[in-house]
């Protein structure tokens, strides 16, 4: 697609300043496109029960991975593609999302009042022997709306952890859940029981691909998917400070293409492994950390497919390809 010509044509501020109109630019960039590839995401999941199966295991979808869905989302075991031992297989939580490891960091302010609050929470239990605390789908939970929701679990599966917080240090903890759904669930839970002045939501860790039932992977290991030599940090800052620097000059003209061919080398980077970024929920809400997610899960699925390479512009491009081709 033409990137000028989709930049050129997002809604700015009212205003000559070139470092306003590039700010503008940018935020309309990850606000619009990531609505584009949360609609792209749906319409690629979207497949007829008679049709073949997208894993490519030559079977129709109702008898392969839908099946394996609608399995998994009673068992707390992920099912396997049957007839075809080599294939990879999506895991299912058994409240029915895809497995998809998200974590979340917190800022502890007070310590003490953090126990306290978790000891009067009925869906919090502290684990001695991993000492975490672990958030069960019981009593004040029970009400989050999942795929499978409460109603429809079997009772032998209760109760189930749908989150772990582990304290990093008396400054930091950090709850890990095992889908993205579960992560918006968590913020808008937490941010009702736990006062802002106790502690708050920093950032997010997401893995950009999806973990596998195969011998020898790292299934349920959130320390191996997140560990340092794995994840990248994120930095808006650093970002919009590059693109204030091209402010300075004072040919326009140089001041655009200095900024599109930065943004455009951005876009074309390849997605890291696993990425850390900020999370504006207190300012912005759940809805741009949903799409940012969905995005995410969007790469994941592109990974699965075969595109290790996937970046910004590859996605742009799906999106856009068919009408900018005509």
């Amino acid at each position: 697609m033409d990137l000028k010509f989709f930049l050129n044509n997002l809604p700015h501020y009212s205003t000559n300043s070139f470092s306003s109109r590039i700010y503008s630019e940018a935020q309309a960039l990850q606000l619009l496109s990531t609505r584009l590839f949360v609609q792209f995401r749906e319409e690629l999941m979207k497949i007829g029960r008679n049709e073949p199966c997208p894993c490519g295991s030559g079977m129709k979808y109702k008898k392969c991975c839908l099946l394996k869905k609608q399995l998994s989302q009673t068992s707390n075991q992920p099912v396997e593609i049957p007839e075809n031992s080599e294939q990879e297989t999506f895991i299912y939580t058994v409240t029915g999302e895809m497995y998809h490891p998200v974590r979340l960091h917190y800022k502890i302010i007070d310590k003490n009042a953090i126990q306290t609050r978790f000891k009067k929470l009925r869906c919090m239990e502290f684990d001695w022997e991993n000492s975490r605390w672990v958030w069960l789908y019981i009593k004040e939970a029970k009400y989050i709306d999942f795929s499978t929701p409460y109603s429809q679990l079997p009772k032998h599966l209760h109760p189930i952890v749908i989150g772990s917080f582990f304290t990093k240090s008396d400054g930091e903890m950090y709850l890990d859940v095992r889908s993205i759904e579960r992560a918006f669930a968590a913020i808008l839970f937490f941010d009702r029981h736990i006062d802002r002045s106790i502690a708050k939501l920093t950032d997010a860790s997401i893995l950009n691909r999806l973990p596998f039932d195969k011998p020898g992977s790292p299934r349920f290991n959130f320390d191996e998917f997140f560990c340092n030599d794995k994840l990248e940090e994120i930095s808006p800052d650093e970002f919009m400070n590059e693109l204030e620097e091209f402010s300075k000059s004072d040919d326009i003209n140089e001041k655009r293409e200095k900024a599109f061919g930065y943004i455009k080398e951005k876009m074309s980077k390849k997605f890291p492994e696993a990425e850390k970024f900020p999370v504006n929920f207190y300012d912005d809400g759940i809805e741009q950390f949903i799409m940012a997610l969905k995005l995410r899960q969007t790469v994941a699925i592109e990974r699965w497919q075969g595109n290790e390479n996937v970046s910004f512009d590859n996605i742009l491009n799906k999106v856009f390809g068919d009408k900018n081709s005509s």
